[in-house]
């Protein structure tokens, strides 16, 4: 294991202070498996926001340029290292991913052998959630730590930790390719942000700093990538509330050049020749909306939900053709096509 304390001037404590003052630096040293790459002014930028005292962070950084690997991975460990939240809660589209994402910070707690050296023993524990039981959504360090992973949409507001609020919440890419954006849905999410995530924070927590006790207040950090005009990221750019800082793969310096945000990963050739590929396809807008954050038109898209037509119910002489399920319209058969519905529980 490379750690940096070969002089006999450098300590382990120096090296400490430096990661506490630059949680780049941590990353790179604590997580070099994950930070292969050199970091670049996108990452910095966004350590800048999240690491900040504002409350509220919207991040809106193209796919494939490290956003989710900074604040889900390296954001919650440094925060455990150093001992600075009491309640971290981080969401995701799913709550597969967001336990993902959780298991993820427990086994670099328990693996971790650079994080022993510098921080000692901080393994996780299984805890009980809200109705009591065991269950690995749910954890707490040894430091005192809780945790939890929620997928988007879940119930947030109401949970406590030995009646602690979460003191920070990470939510990230609440929607993507799996999300169906239609107006309703999109509202609902909205609606999920402030009464599940914004409500459930701690707005007011107390914990030591120095040997004496401060108060803080509750952080929400949002990410994502603009998929729709009104998805939720592109939303909070318009919130007054939200610090947001918006990027694109290719950005402008002070001279007007053309320059790629993250160029030792990709370089503005690879860029360019990358939405060649997807143009050639009849696919560029795609790659507006997921390099660019540029999202795509109504006419764009495959599907216009304007001609989308519902039914309450459908009879032709005493024949329903159209059932209600759980508000979905469904086609029923009979006779030889009756099998054609079966299993739909499990659906």
């Amino acid at each position: 294991m490379d750690v940096l304390t070969s002089s006999r001037t450098h300590t382990k404590h120096d090296d400490m202070v430096k990661m506490y003052q630059d949680p780049a630096y941590f990353d790179t040293i604590c997580l070099p498996h994950h930070f292969w790459q050199p970091l670049a002014a996108v990452h910095y930028k966004i350590q800048r926001a999240i690491h900040s005292t504002v409350p509220f962070v919207n991040i809106i950084v193209p796919r494939e340029f490290g956003k989710t690997t900074v604040v889900n991975c390296g954001y919650p460990l440094y925060s455990i290292c150093f001992n600075l939240e009491r309640y971290i809660v981080i969401c995701s589209e799913t709550a597969t991913e967001a336990e993902s994402n959780l298991r993820t910070v427990k086994y670099e707690l328990v693996t971790n052998d650079i994080i022993k050296h510098y921080f000692g023993e901080l393994k996780t524990n299984r805890v009980k959630d809200e109705f009591g039981k065991w269950n690995e959504k749910y954890a707490k360090t040894s430091n005192g730590i809780y945790l939890a992973a929620k997928g988007a949409g879940s119930q947030i507001r109401g949970i406590k930790a030995i009646n602690v609020r979460p003191t920070l919440i990470i939510v990230d890419d609440p929607q993507g390719i799996r999300t169906i954006l239609t107006e309703h849905t999109l509202d609902k999410m909205d609606t999920w942000l402030e009464n599940e995530v914004i409500f459930a924070r701690a707005t007011k927590y107390q914990r030591k700093v120095g040997g004496k006790t401060k108060t803080f207040e509750g952080k929400v950090r949002l990410l994502g990538t603009v998929v729709h005009h009104e998805c939720l990221v592109n939303r909070k750019r318009k919130d007054s509330r939200f610090t947001t800082v918006f990027m694109q793969a290719i950005e402008q310096d002070a001279n007007g050049n053309r320059v790629s945000l993250w160029p030792e990963m990709f370089s503005l050739e690879f860029l360019d020749n990358q939405r060649k590929e997807y143009k050639d396809n009849g696919k560029e807008k795609v790659w507006m909306q997921e390099k660019m954050n540029v999202p795509m038109s109504e006419e764009d898209k495959p599907f216009d939900k304007n001609k989308i037509k519902y039914w309450d119910n459908v009879a032709d002489g005493g024949n329903a053709y159209f059932d209600i399920y759980r508000g979905v319209p469904v086609m029923t058969f009979s006779g030889q096509c009756a099998g054609l519905t079966e299993g739909i529980e499990s659906v």
